[in-house]
């Protein structure tokens, strides 16, 4: 059956050419909204989901290596309080010494006897060097030397007895820094080295509370120190002997 006149040949390809452009723009229409949904989904606001409850966990108590980290900074600070110990300890014992031994010369300075004096042993010095028979420079000697006995004992019967003992205090305490080194050189024996830390705060306590202290109980309290480094010294000489 023949078309009507106006649906002629032309009419009929511009209907379907304009079917076929609707078509495209409404399928680069949904082409446009699901490429924008794909790109949403890498978008920088998806955060990482959380790890399973419980992982945190795991890794903390799992992990021996971030435990022994956590840990790190109080067994550092342990062992730098260790190592700051020993400097500080010895500069105290150190100081101890050197400031008896300041006192003692002070303290002799203050009551020299004649013979004692700078001038006096530059005088017998040269008078020594003058004389070249051996037996006449040992008579001189001998006879020196026990002037200058009587004249200390008479000084040190001026002094009377608080300085005498005063004296003895400050000679001991001039050997602390000794028995400190001798005490620090023991402590390299691995056998020695709990007795060798229990003199070192016993040689501390005592000189702290020192001062403080009759003359009877410092000088026994020192004796048995100087003791204890003694037995510790021999246990070293026996060790180092079995020594291969």
């Amino acid at each position: 059956m023949p078309l009507p006149s106006h649906f002629s040949k032309p009419v009929i390809v511009g209907s379907m050419a304009a079917g076929l452009l609707l078509a495209g723009l409404i399928g680069l229409k949904l082409l446009s909204s699901g490429g924008d949904s794909g790109n949403a989904g890498n978008s920088s606001t998806i955060k990482i989901p959380p790890p399973p409850q419980g992982s945190a966990g795991k890794a903390s108590s799992g992990n021996p290596s971030r435990k022994s980290s956590a840990q790190r900074p109080a067994t550092g600070n342990l062992e730098s309080e260790q190592m700051e110990t020993a400097p500080s300890r010895k500069e105290a014992m150190v100081a101890v010494s050197i400031r008896a031994r300041r006192d003692l010369k002070l303290l002799r300075e203050g009551s020299r006897t004649e013979l004692e004096s700078p001038e006096a042993r530059e005088e017998f010095a040269e008078t020594i060097r003058n004389i070249s028979d051996s037996g006449e420079r040992k008579r001189l000697l001998e006879e020196r030397a026990e002037s200058m006995r009587i004249a200390r004992n008479k000084a040190d019967t001026k002094k009377g007895f608080p300085g005498l003992a005063r004296e003895k205090r400050l000679i001991a305490l001039m050997q602390v820094q000794s028995l400190w080194r001798m005490n620090s050189y023991l402590a390299q024996n691995r056998s020695l080295k709990t007795e060798s830390a229990q003199f070192d705060d016993q040689l501390a306590d005592w000189v702290e509370k020192s001062e403080g202290m009759s003359d009877e109980e410092f000088h026994q309290s020192f004796n048995d120190l100087q003791r204890s480094l003694n037995e510790l010294r021999i246990r070293d000489q026996a060790a180092s002997t079995r020594l291969p």
